[in-house]
């Protein structure tokens, strides 16, 4: 069943389940939640094909980002915007999502424009080039001491030591269980990663949604690191 058709039967049990609720909501003065739902249940896919996009501009952004920190130019601070909850589908999470797809491309237009505007346009040296050497980058794998946040039912209960892997020449992130030193779990390239959830509550987590697998949430040792 292709997306018009799966929508059309969002619409069809609409209509035979709760539009009269609608009707009664709007004699009463109150807005049509049932339909407002239904835009959410629609607008799933779109949900996580937002994820998927602002995963990508983010790392758009972090590259002209670092390059400009890396020539001593003052880059304005990356805005950190809400991302919802990954399992919240309604309408009112898929407005927010697309609006942190509307913040993060104009965050990242304007750590394009600081970068360019301070910097020497060469045409042997391009912001490609500088992601591909080392020499510009200074280190080109990085390792960060984690810990894999697991949880079971609504409480977090297990914390177990790991660490990522960030191999910037390569393009890979890979999860170590046990730490630095430990055996290499599982690798990733970039266009694996599908979203990058920074939470609001705690500076020091990291939720990463890999290609085909469940959300993976880390806690870095401080706020600097997560952002490093």
């Amino acid at each position: 069943m292709d997306g018009a058709e799966d929508g059309l039967d969002h619409v069809k049990r609409y209509l035979d389940t709760h539009a009269c609720a609608d009707s009664e909501a709007a004699k009463a003065g109150t807005g049509p939640a049932q339909l407002r739902a239904l835009f959410g249940r629609i607008g799933h896919q779109l949900s996580e094909e937002l994820g998927a996009f602002a995963a990508r501009i983010d790392r758009i952004r972090d590259l002209y980002h670092r390059s400009g920190i890396q020539q001593n130019i003052a880059m304005p601070n990356v805005v950190d915007s809400f991302w919802p909850n990954p399992d919240d589908f309604s309408m009112e999470a898929l407005m927010q999502r697309m609006q942190y797809a509307k913040d993060i491309v104009s965050d990242t237009e304007k750590q394009a424009d600081a970068f360019y505007k301070n910097s020497v346009c060469e045409h042997t040296r391009t912001i490609s080039q500088q992601t591909a050497s080392d020499s510009e980058f200074q280190v080109s794998v990085r390792i960060f001491e984690v810990r894999r946040v697991e949880k079971l039912v609504a409480k977090e209960v297990k914390r177990e030591k790991s660490c990522l892997k960030v191999d910037m020449s390569k393009g890979t992130i890979t999860t170590v269980k046990g730490g630095a030193g430990a055996v290499d779990d599982n690798v990733f390239n970039h266009a694996q990663v599908e979203q990058l959830i920074k939470s609001r509550s705690d500076k020091t987590k990291l939720g990463i949604v890999f290609e085909g697998r469940k959300r993976r949430d880390f806690q870095f040792v401080d706020t600097q690191a997560r952002e490093d």
